[in-house]
């Protein structure tokens, strides 16, 4: 609910600022949308799926984990008696060790779109000066330009938060994949 919460304000910020940039200068306006949108899409495309798969993966290895913590516990009497025992933790940590992998996989996801919404906002920008340069006089440009930074400025924390909180989303959802199935089963 926090994540779609945060995805609601930001998007409402995104259209308020997006509509201020169409009053100032429509056509950079569109130029720098594209840059930015494309960029925005591709990243989505790159981390939506792998997200879903690393939260049923995860889900997954956790509930492996914890039956064989079970079943090392159901044994007790056995495993020590035949000394069994490194092969109940050599299987735990195994299964632990690829959680842990998979959660620093999920928790690194969303934070890697920073680099590429940054990249993508200096890109726009470079764009938008380049054609004002081009297009206007010096003042007029570096006015719009100074505008688009700023606008830049403050879009790409909302763009990057709205991309982590669909992440979060979609690992969230192939996490509770499996129990939603059960559930619907039952």
């Amino acid at each position: 609910i926090g994540s779609s919460v945060t995805l609601l304000a930001d998007l409402t910020l995104l259209i308020f600022v997006l509509a201020a940039l169409v009053y100032v200068n429509l056509p950079m306006t569109i130029v720098a949308t594209l840059v930015v949108g494309a960029m925005a899409w591709v990243l989505h495309r790159l981390t939506t799926n792998r997200s879903k798969v690393l939260g049923s993966k995860y889900a997954g290895l956790d509930i492996a984990s914890r039956e064989s913590l079970i079943d090392a516990l159901t044994a007790f009497r056995e495993i020590s008696s035949k000394s069994r025992a490194s092969h109940y933790q050599a299987k735990f940590a195994a299964s632990r060790s690829e959680i842990s992998k998979a959660l620093a996989e999920s928790t690194f996801m969303p934070y890697m779109g920073k680099y590429v919404i940054e990249s993508s906002i200096i890109i726009a920008a470079f764009l938008v000066a380049g054609a004002q340069f081009v297009l206007t006089d010096a003042i007029n440009a570096i006015t719009t330009l100074s505008i688009f930074i700023a606008a830049g400025s403050r879009l790409a924390p909302a763009v990057l938060r709205i991309q982590q909180g669909i992440v979060g989303l979609n690992n969230s959802w192939g996490i509770a994949e499996s129990t939603l199935t059960l559930i619907e089963e039952l």
